[in-house]
C-alpha cells in the first residue's frame, strides 16, 4: 500500500461526511415526491381525484365500471 500512498491522500472529514448524508437524505425525500407528484398531475389530467402520501399516491375514481362491479359481486367470496 505504500506505493499508493505517493497518489492517494486518504483522510477522513467528518463535516463532509455529515453534510453528504444530509444532502442525500434531503434529495431522496425531494426526488420522491417530486416523482409522485408527476403521477398526481397525470391523474388530476385524467380527471380523477388524488391524495399525495409519501412514496405513493391514491386516486378516487367516482363510478366503477359494470363489468367490474358483476365480477366484484360474482367473486365475492374468492376476492375476500
Amino acid at each position: 500500500m505504500a506505493i499508493f500512498s505517493k497518489y492517494l491522500m486518504l483522510s477522513i472529514k467528518p463535516m463532509l461526511g455529515l453534510w453528504l448524508l444530509l444532502g442525500f437524505i434531503s434529495f431522496t425525500i425531494i426526488g420522491t415526491l417530486t416523482h409522485e407528484l408527476g403521477q398526481v398531475a397525470f391523474a388530476k389530467m385524467q380527471g380523477f381525484e388524488t391524495s399525495l402520501h409519501y412514496g405513493y399516491m391514491n386516486f378516487n375514481m367516482d363510478s366503477i365500471p359494470k363489468d367490474i362491479e358483476e365480477i366484484s359481486k360474482k367473486y365475492k367470496d374468492e376476492i375476500s
